[in-house]
């Protein structure tokens, strides 16, 4: 049985377990709370490659404005 190789057995044996210690009732509960969790994981993960995204955009470098140069003679000194 080809579907038994590999990680499928071990798959079947956690939902087992699973079953077993939360039952039946508490599935569904179960399932919407790692979907809810999920679906939050995924809404922040997108959130923070946006914020990546945008911080990763080239921006202009700000033009500063013409600074006044004044050069000053030497003082002289008359000796």
């Amino acid at each position: 049985m080809p579907f038994l190789n590999g990680g499928h057995i071990w798959l079947i044996l956690a939902l087992v377990v699973v079953l077993v210690i939360f039952g039946p009732g508490k599935l569904p509960e179960l399932g919407s709370a790692v979907g809810k969790t999920i679906n939050a994981f995924r809404k922040s993960t997108e959130e923070l490659k946006a914020e990546i995204n945008h911080k990763s955009e080239p921006v202009a470098a700000p033009v500063a404005p013409a600074a006044s140069v004044v050069h000053a003679e030497p003082l002289r000194t008359e000796v």
